[in-house]
C-alpha cells in the first residue's frame, strides 16, 4: 500500500509528523518544566529549545512550516490539534499564572510564532530572528512577572 492511503497529500503526512512533533514535545516539558529563573526565563528556554531544532534542520522545519499552513482540510485539523498542544507548552512553564492572563500571553506569543514562521519560510527573517522575536515578545509580556 502506498503512505497515501492514511494521508491525502505531502502536506498532511508533514503536518500529521508535526502534530505527533509537538505531542513529544508536551510530554518533555511536562516531565521536566523549566524551574530556573523568572517566568520570562522559562518560557524562553522552552522557545529557544523549539527555534534551536529549527536552527539544526532548517529545510525540514521550512517544509514542516509550509505544509502546517496549507489549506487541505486534512491539514486544517491537524494546525488545530498542533495549536492547542503548542499553547499548553508553552502553558507550561508559567502555570501559576492566573488562568485569564496566562492564556492571553500564550495566544499573543501562539500569533507571534505563526507570524515568525511565516516570515523565516518566505526569506524576511532569518530562523535566529524567529526565536529572537519570541524572545522579546515573551520577556515584553512577562517582564512584570516574577
Amino acid at each position: 500500500g502506498t503512505i497515501y492511503r492514511y494521508f491525502s497529500s505531502k502536506d498532511h503526512l508533514l503536518a500529521a509528523s508535526m502534530v505527533d512533533w509537538s505531542k513529544e514535545l508536551e510530554a518533555r516539558v511536562t516531565e521536566q518544566p523549566p524551574a530556573e529563573g523568572s517566568a520570562a526565563d522559562r518560557v524562553v528556554a522552552v522557545i529557544r529549545g523549539v527555534t534551536s531544532g529549527m536552527e539544526q534542520q532548517p529545510k525540514l522545519a521550512a517544509a514542516v512550516v509550509n505544509a502546517v499552513t496549507a489549506s487541505d482540510p486534512a491539514v486544517v485539523e491537524c494546525q488545530r490539534e498542533m495549536t492547542t498542544t503548542i499553547m499548553r507548552v508553552l502553558a507550561a512553564p508559567i502555570a501559576e499564572l492566573p488562568d485569564q492572563e496566562r492564556d492571553g500571553i500564550v495566544r499573543v506569543l501562539a500569533h507571534v510564532w505563526n507570524s515568525t514562521n511565516l516570515g523565516w519560510v518566505n526569506g524576511w527573517l532569518t530562523v535566529g530572528q524567529v526565536g529572537d522575536d519570541l524572545e522579546q515578545a515573551a520577556r515584553l509580556l512577562l517582564r512584570d512577572t516574577p
